[in-house]
């Protein structure tokens, strides 16, 4: 969990089906906040997730967004405004935190986004 001060970390992680890289990233990084982009397919299982991880590791909840491309040409477009929307909404609240993108999930769209 993130101490009084916070550990100054903000996470967005892309995610599919699989959660292990996902549980690994908030409990190395101890982040003040997480972000999940994935498929319209996972939304709603991610939002269930985002709720029970932020009380258990004690970060703010921040955005389930998805996709509904993800196996188009598109989709690197797709994920690259995904990211953009959640800057825009984390500099909206004055955040300065450190980014970090977990890309060890998901999709080869994803990975090549997030590099």
């Amino acid at each position: 969990m993130a101490g009084s001060e916070g550990s100054g970390t903000g996470l967005v992680l892309f995610m599919g089906k699989r959660t292990e890289h996902a549980i690994t990233s908030i409990e190395k990084y101890v982040p003040e906040v997480v972000h999940i982009v994935t498929s319209d397919i996972f939304k709603t299982e991610h939002k269930r997730r985002m709720k029970d991880w932020s009380a258990k590791y004690g970060f703010r909840a921040g955005s389930v967004r998805s996709i509904d491309d993800l196996f188009e040409p598109s989709a690197v477009s797709s994920l690259l405004n995904e990211v953009i929307a959640i800057a825009d909404e984390e500099k909206m609240i004055e955040s300065k935190l450190a980014w970090y993108l977990g890309i060890t999930g998901g999709t080869m769209h994803m990975s090549a986004t997030g590099t």
